[in-house]
């Protein structure tokens, strides 16, 4: 999970764009991630692709035009608190075993 979260956060294209293009679609239109589950996709495509894994997006409506503007001109991502911790926590464990 801690690697779902820094491929949808942090790789990029040469135009610092999202490499998934699923997550590029909800970032761009103003979502945020909401949660990375695991298993939470298990058909033969989803297992094949993610190994079973699946984000889900909240589009904030009061916040949505902020966030796509944010994604645009800066390509910031947002994401919950959770989904950050799952960066933050894969960040710590590449110091530790690194």
């Amino acid at each position: 999970m801690m690697l779902a979260a820094r491929y949808m956060l942090t790789e990029r294209d040469s135009r610092s764009a999202l490499l998934d293009p699923v997550a590029c679609f909800h970032i761009g239109k103003g979502a945020r991630i909401d949660r990375c589950s695991w298993l939470g996709d298990t058909s033969a495509r989803g297992m094949a692709r993610y190994d079973g894994r699946m984000l889900n997006y909240a589009y904030d409506l009061p916040a949505l035009e902020k966030k796509r503007d944010a994604y645009a001109r800066q390509r910031s991502v947002a994401a919950a608190p959770a989904v950050r911790a799952l960066l933050a926590a894969g960040s710590v464990l590449g110091r530790v075993s690194g």
